[in-house]
């Protein structure tokens, strides 16, 4: 299994587990978003947060428009692309969920294997990112 793990600006990090069906489903035939759901409306819900809730229910169209080509919402549609239709080699699929859940403070990505992170508590805090 892998993690993600981004890097803040204050060299701090976060980490994220994707579910092996995930990852599955993005390299194999896809099937994660239903042939018939709006595709650009999926796009649209992945910028929703409880402040914007009401502008993207009253015209979730509108509220979409200024945010295409930004590297978030490129981000996003690869991702969905992948989610739909599948076709993505794991490389890929991490890359394209590490790109579409990157907080919006980190400046960097790294996927690597679980097992190379420590699992001792004592030296949790030790694991540090070398440039």
């Amino acid at each position: 299994m892998k993690v993600i793990v981004y890097r803040r600006s204050d060299k701090s990090i976060v980490m994220g587990v994707t579910s092996s069906d995930v990852i599955d489903a993005l390299t194999g035939s896809g099937g994660l978003l239903e042939p018939s759901t709006s595709f650009e409306r999926q796009i649209a819900k992945h910028f929703m947060t409880v402040e914007n809730q009401d502008e993207f229910l009253a015209d979730w169209e509108a509220f979409l428009t200024p945010l295409k080509g930004t590297p978030k919402e490129q981000a996003i549609r690869k991702y969905l692309t992948f989610a739909r239709d599948g076709g993505a080699t794991e490389e890929e699929a991490y890359n394209a969920i590490a790109e579409k859940d990157m907080p919006a403070d980190a400046v960097d990505y790294l996927v690597v294997e679980q097992s190379d992170l420590p699992t001792d508590r004592y030296f949790r805090n030790a694991w540090h990112w070398e440039d």
